[in-house]
């Protein structure tokens, strides 16, 4: 059943994630840090996009998944390559099979955006999925950032140590609570 797969998924994506933590340094191997990058001359803006929460969720994030499938593509084609060895690379075809039948668990409207967003980009719904819910099913801890109207930064961030969507599989009680 979906329980028994979303378990097999939750466990790939902990190990996804410790291999990608492994692989980081070799990513930024060369790299260089980069000064007076903001604001970003006319050429780096990022162009802004308007989502219209009124259009069928199918179809709402079309032009914005249209103009950026390129780079989603090979952001999901470098995680397949580091992801590559788990369960002798049969994860990815795991993750598609098991994973897109989540995409009609979720509240709506969100299962519908990821069905268009799979569609339109063409990547699996399986992959759509996961990369929706990845904070949902590895939550070291959650944290946000904002600023003030007069410009000051906030960081905020919660101790929800849980794996596997917020609860604790291993321990009855938290430390952190007591």
């Amino acid at each position: 059943g979906i329980s028994s797969a979303l378990y097999r998924i939750m466990w790939v994506c902990v190990c996804l994630s410790i291999q990608l933590a492994l692989s980081l340094p070799m990513l930024v191997e060369g790299e260089t840090c980069v000064s007076n990058a903001y604001p970003p001359s006319n050429n780096d803006k990022i162009k802004w996009y308007t989502i219209d929460l009124n259009q069928p969720p199918e179809e709402r994030w079309n032009e914005l998944t249209a103009a950026k499938a390129t780079q989603m593509k090979a952001m999901i084609d470098e995680i397949k390559r580091l992801a590559g060895f788990i369960l002798n690379g049969s994860l990815i075809p795991l993750i598609d099979r098991d994973l897109a039948p989540l995409a009609d668990q979720m509240p709506f409207p969100f299962g519908d955006e990821m069905k268009g967003i799979a569609k339109t980009a063409n990547i699996p719904l399986g992959e759509i999925v996961l990369y929706n819910i990845f904070y949902e099913v590895f939550t070291a801890c959650t944290s946000i950032i904002g600023q003030s109207q007069d410009g000051h930064l906030f960081h905020a961030r919660n101790l929800d140590f849980g794996l596997f969507m917020g609860s604790d599989v291993w321990f009855s009680k938290n430390a952190f609570s007591n």
